[in-house]
């Protein structure tokens, strides 16, 4: 089912046609002074996505999109690797969970620290939050056309199940192909704003403590000089 400028009952279908129409969507050059964070759908039996992308202070630019089928961490790492994307890495919750035949039975968070990865958890929002989160990003950002093309199609089809007997949309997503890449858009769209955030600068001490010095170290602090008084 679809309508002009998208499918029917898509949720960001204005947003991704007004995308085009601006010509957000082009060539997108990686800016090899920034960092290049990634925000991940995990996958088990079914696709994994990637979103590749550079936060600027007035919009974010989408790089690139990988996706693929019954591959391990190790593959997608390398695939980040070879194209020199790194930065932050943002995953969704599940992702502290054990990995079933790992030596150890280590965690997935942990496997990825072990490839080389940042990973971070994404806020955990609720599916209506981060479908909102996702269409409010859209506006902000900047698609490569030729390196997002299957990940942009996923967000132009991500719509709501059609119930067929009630002859309705349902009020959750269709978890059909588009729902990989569109989960880590949401997850994208929820966690872009941190790697703007600065660091905040510790307070350094003036000096040090008297409780942390040495006797000795005591002992050799000069003493003030003493005012000098005029006489009355």
């Amino acid at each position: 089912m679809q309508f002009r400028g998208g499918h029917l009952g898509a949720y960001w279908g204005k947003e991704m046609l007004l995308a085009e129409q601006q010509g957000r969507i082009c060539d997108v050059p990686v800016n090899i002074g920034l960092p290049v964070h990634t925000a991940w759908d995990i996958g088990v039996d079914d696709a994994m996505a990637i979103w590749a992308f550079q936060v600027y202070p007035d919009h974010l630019d989408i790089v690139d999109y990988y996706e693929g089928h019954g591959q391990g961490f190790d593959h997608y790492c390398a695939w980040l690797d070879k194209r020199g994307y790194h930065g932050t890495d943002w995953y969704p919750h599940d992702v502290k969970v054990r990995e079933d035949g790992s030596p150890g039975a280590r965690t997935r968070i942990e496997t990825l620290m072990l490839l080389g990865r940042k990973p971070q958890l994404a806020p955990n929002e609720d599916l209506m939050d981060g479908i909102n989160a996702g269409r409010k990003t859209i506006p902000l950002a900047r698609f490569d056309k030729k390196r997002t093309a299957q990940g942009l199609e996923a967000l132009r089809a991500y719509r709501t199940e059609w119930d067929e007997k009630a002859r309705a949309f349902k009020k959750t997503p269709d978890h059909g192909w588009a729902s990989h890449g569109s989960d880590a858009w949401r997850y994208l769209s929820l966690s872009w704003r941190a790697p703007m955030r600065e660091p905040e600068e510790e307070e350094k001490p003036i000096g040090v403590p008297l409780t942390d010095l040495t006797h000795d170290q005591f002992f050799e602090i000069e003493d003030p000089p003493l005012p000098r008084y005029k006489r009355v």
